[in-house]
């Protein structure tokens, strides 16, 4: 979502995360946030290195993970949405 369509807004991120897991039944979400980087503070538009984190419940279970997220460039965003290009 971010790299490949150049997506930025963090909460916009976040919902769409938190809608992929409610999708499962037995998933209870304890948190997801979009994060800068380095200093794990919470970010409302992803225009440098951020991190998605979450922690998870499955059943008795906690899962705990995060991704790097890296914002497309706005041209690299534009030619992917091209008719015609792939990238």
């Amino acid at each position: 979502m971010v790299e490949e369509q150049g997506v930025r807004d963090a909460a916009a991120v976040r919902r769409a995360a938190e809608e992929l897991i409610e999708g499962e039944p037995l998933a209870r979400i304890d948190y997801v946030a979009v994060t800068d980087g380095d200093t794990l503070q919470e970010l409302a538009e992803i225009d440098r290195p951020a991190l998605l984190v979450l922690a998870v419940r499955i059943g008795a279970t906690r899962l705990i993970d995060n991704v790097m997220l890296e914002a497309a460039s706005p041209d690299l965003a534009r030619s992917r949405c091209q008719p015609g290009t792939h990238t």
